[in-house]
């Protein structure tokens, strides 16, 4: 790759900046380029970061020992057996969509102003699951980096006021793998296409 080349595709697809959260009920794969324009909206803005976000994976790789060689790792014999994304984040907007994200349900009750909101105990139900997705954008204003975690809730919810600045939330969202689809990870790494 020429040098010229290589600082624009640095430059312009690569490098990006703090990333924002958006929550989707579903986001298709198959049809990416159509959900990228439909789905990852202002209006699906769930948490907008100034501090920048973390993705971490948790691989677990079980090796099969062969008779004379315990505990050596041996290319051929080594098998992903679970795979686990997760997003954390510091950022804004606690809202019903964060706090309904973050597993907590709407109670029921007399005020005309003010809604109450708590985690219930027990299975997490099915419409509790929506795809998150972590977007940063490059220096050109394009979305350049993308962290797909399917089926996932924000684990841990925290919310910190400051004297001199705005409160801010900080979430830890986690993926569940599917039923369905158990040999299928549960999270995605979108990325724009490098030119050469």
């Amino acid at each position: 790759m020429a040098a010229q080349s290589l600082q624009s595709t640095v430059s312009t697809k690569s490098t990006f900046g703090s990333a924002n959260i958006y929550l989707v009920p579903s986001f298709d794969l198959t049809q990416l380029d159509s959900e990228i324009t439909a789905k990852l909206i202002d209006a699906n803005l769930l948490v907008t970061t100034d501090d920048g976000c973390t993705f971490e994976e948790t691989k677990e790789i079980h090796s099969t020992q062969l008779a004379g060689f315990n505990e050596k790792r041996v290319q051929g014999f080594e098998n992903v057996i679970r795979a686990e994304g997760k997003i954390s984040a510091t950022g804004r907007l606690v809202n019903k969509k964060l706090l309904e994200a973050s597993l907590y349900t709407k109670d029921t009750n007399t005020s005309t102003a003010y809604e109450v909101y708590s985690v219930k105990e027990g299975t997490i139900e099915d419409a509790q699951y929506n795809d998150i997705v972590m977007v940063g954008v490059n220096k050109a204003g394009k979305k350049a980096q993308m962290i797909l975690l399917q089926n996932a809730y924000n684990e841990n919810l925290s919310i910190e006021t400051k004297a001199s600045d705005d409160g801010t939330c900080k979430v830890e969202f986690v993926s569940a793998y599917d039923l369905g689809k158990l040999n299928e990870t549960p999270y995605k790494i979108i990325t724009l296409k490098e030119t050469v």
